[in-house]
């Protein structure tokens, strides 16, 4: 995504770009109608006008296109076991949001405008941050309550916290892993389950927040937003009622991704048809 710098000319408290250097901030983020962040936080911004807001666990990203005014933001909590969630916005003043979707707003300390002061508090208790779960590894929230081999993948449930998640993994000679997963509906949500793929490879190391994909060898004007988390891997989930990958990744040879800089990340599918149907069959399809 290209960015420009926010011009210089903005409301007063609204939190300028500049260093990415975290510093205080008075933050909102509220995601289909549930505040999960509201108050004094860790802020990082860029000059190109991409920020970062950080509470614990909890995190939001916004990344600005050309216009200024338009971008995409993203919101993982990594102590929830929930996938993360990516949409587009539009500024207004110090917020980016998208009605009924996500909203994230920074202002600095003390400049929270009036209109947004009578607000709930965060739900929950966000913790500490202690690093992404390794892939493969069960979320925190989440336990692994079955577990058994489908050919070469292995097809896990997982529960906790009044939600639960089915996928299938498998692991490859070179290190890299790929996932299938399907979990508890997000609010809105009309489809069975919330469905995407995790994919982890060397390549990844060190990527965090949204990253430009180019899934299943397609061209450019399939370019779809995956979220790295850091420690080697990264998630792709399908858009809510939309059509989806399973029957590429049921019926395919392989999963292709390519990552910004030309790198190719490849993936053998051979027995993945069975265990799409035993991940329909674990998340009731």
């Amino acid at each position: 995504m290209s960015h420009i710098r926010i011009a210089a000319a903005l409301a007063a408290g609204v939190l300028l770009p500049g260093l990415a250097a975290a510093r205080p901030a008075d933050c909102l983020v509220q995601i289909e109608g549930r505040t999960l962040v509201n108050g004094t936080c860790d802020f990082e911004a860029e000059p190109s006008g991409d920020f970062t807001v950080t509470l614990g666990s909890r995190t939001a990203r916004v990344m600005v296109d050309p216009d200024g005014r338009l971008g995409r933001a993203s919101y993982e909590d990594s102590a929830s076991g929930e996938p993360p969630g990516v949409a587009d916005v539009q500024r207004d003043g110090a917020c980016w949001g998208r009605p009924n979707v996500i909203r994230v707003c920074a202002w600095a300390v003390g400049a929270r405008p009036a209109a947004y002061q009578s607000l709930p508090a965060a739900e929950g208790a966000p913790t500490a941050p202690a690093g992404a779960p390794a892939s493969g590894a069960a979320p925190v929230g989440l336990r692994v309550v079955s577990s058994r081999a489908v050919g070469p993948w292995t097809l896990s449930r997982l529960e906790g916290a009044g939600s639960w998640r089915c996928e299938v993994e498998r692991h490859y000679p070179d290190g890299g892993t790929l996932a299938f997963l399907a979990g508890k509906p997000s609010p809105g949500n009309q489809n069975i389950a919330d469905t995407g793929l995790r994919f982890g490879a060397a390549a990844l190391s060190g990527m965090r927040g949204e990253i430009r994909v180019l899934p299943w060898g397609s061209g450019p004007e399939y370019t779809q937003t995956a979220i790295a988390d850091g420690n080697g891997s990264a998630t792709l989930m399908d858009p809510p009622n939309e059509p989806g990958s399973s029957d590429a990744f049921a019926n395919g040879r392989e999963f292709e991704v390519s990552l910004p800089g030309g790198v190719r990340l490849r993936y053998p599918l051979n027995g993945s048809s069975a265990a799409w149907r035993a991940l329909a069959q674990c998340a009731g399809f």
